[in-house]
């Protein structure tokens, strides 16, 4: 199992974040926007929260989520977007029977 954050809002995130701002000369808003355009974009609009990481992992670690293996969280609000599911294969012919485990 892995846990993969984006960009989190951690201290040296911030000092990155006003140090462009001041070389930019704009706020600490406008150096976020930065980072946010240099990343293509976070559909989420912010980075991630510190808190936010440890929970998703406070989870993942629990007995709750115990049956859970071999899967990858990306937390990460949206930055990376996920592959076609069914390479070659239009998702619509894939679930009209088409996909490799459909019955037969």
């Amino acid at each position: 199992m892995r846990v993969s954050p984006g960009w989190v809002e951690t201290e040296a995130a911030v000092g990155l974040a006003n140090r462009l701002a001041a070389e930019a000369g704009t706020d600490y808003e406008g150096g976020k926007q930065i980072i946010m355009k240099s990343l293509g974009g976070i559909p989420l609009g912010r980075p991630a929260k510190p808190q936010e990481v440890a929970d998703l992992i406070a989870f993942v670690v629990s007995p709750r989520a115990g049956a859970i293996t071999g899967t990858e969280y990306v937390i990460d609000g949206g930055t990376v977007r996920p592959r076609e599911r069914y390479v070659g294969r239009s998702p619509t012919r894939a679930s009209a029977g088409n996909s490799p485990i459909s019955s037969r």
